[in-house]
């Protein structure tokens, strides 16, 4: 299966957001493959390893407090991916 995502512009002038790229909401619900999370907890996991050099339990913490139920070693398989 081949995805491809549309990035899309606010063209409305009166927008704070005018010309700035954004993503469309269904693309953080894809999962890859033999994962149960989408690309957004995958990113949001990312995100924080790398900026903020969190360890595998602050991450999971911070994945179980916005509401995903998820044990540890998911999210270090996550990070390895």
């Amino acid at each position: 299966m081949h995805l491809t995502l549309q990035m899309r512009r606010c063209l409305n002038p009166a927008c704070p957001q005018v010309r700035k790229p954004y993503r469309p909401d269904a693309a953080g619900r894809l999962a890859l493959p033999q994962h149960a999370f989408g690309l957004a907890v995958l990113t949001f996991l990312g995100t924080r390893r790398s900026a903020h050099h969190a360890s595998v339990p602050t991450l999971h913490q911070a994945v179980v407090e916005r509401g995903r139920a998820v044990a540890p070693r998911p999210v270090t398989n996550l990070l390895e991916r």
